[in-house]
């Protein structure tokens, strides 16, 4: 669906190198956790790290994380720690709210399929779902609490593409899928924070 998508929004698949550190180390990196994670289906955080180690991820992120921290005047060490969470700790959890996600709405009668590395970077589009003839896009989270714009952002480019946005919810006990609740929650956001804003 990435190239569907591509030429629907045009948006330039290159990442600019001058963007934020997130998007600098993805770029750069060389390998795709994205898709190293859910080949791997690792079944420990443990059995994460040790794939990350394997790949020699964290010695290519300690190098990248010292040069953009001399060129844009950062502290190297800070930077490190930060995005071996996120690649880390981060994609990890996020897998696994995922998968709990995948195997609850297949007992629901959903056929679901994972997000390319673009879709879910750029579009923040994690899975996709079908059902009785119709299309979602799927955005997992553990909370919309400090969400809110990139729901906003993930409901837009869904009204482009022709799919239903669902946002899931995830927690240790519960699943919640909504088309309504956390998507409104973020249009009113949006217009209180960015809309009215904007027209003061």
């Amino acid at each position: 669906m990435d190239k569907y998508i591509l030429n629907n929004l045009k948006i330039d698949p290159n990442l600019n190198t001058s963007l934020p550190p997130k998007q600098y180390f993805i770029k750069n990196i060389g390998i795709d956790v994205i898709t190293l994670i859910w080949d791997a289906k690792p079944r420990t955080f443990n059995d994460w790290v040790f794939i990350l180690k394997k790949n020699d991820f964290y010695s290519k992120l300690g190098k990248l994380a010292n040069s953009y921290a001399k060129q844009n005047l950062l502290d190297g060490d800070a930077l490190f720690k930060e995005y071996s969470d996120l690649f880390g700790y981060k994609t990890f959890s996020g897998y696994k709210r995922e998968l709990r996600t995948i195997l609850w709405a297949k007992t629901k009668g959903y056929t679901v399929t994972k997000s390319t590395k673009y879709e879910d970077i750029n579009l923040h589009i994690d899975l996709f779902a079908i059902k009785n003839g119709k299309n979602y896009a799927v955005q997992v989270k553990s909370t919309t609490k400090g969400d809110e714009q990139e729901i906003y952002e993930f409901t837009q480019f869904c009204k482009k593409l022709n799919l239903i946005p669902v946002v899931v919810i995830v927690t240790p006990r519960n699943i919640y899928w909504s088309t309504t609740k956390y998507i409104q929650a973020a249009e009113k956001w949006y217009i209180e924070n960015v809309l009215n804003k904007k027209s003061q």
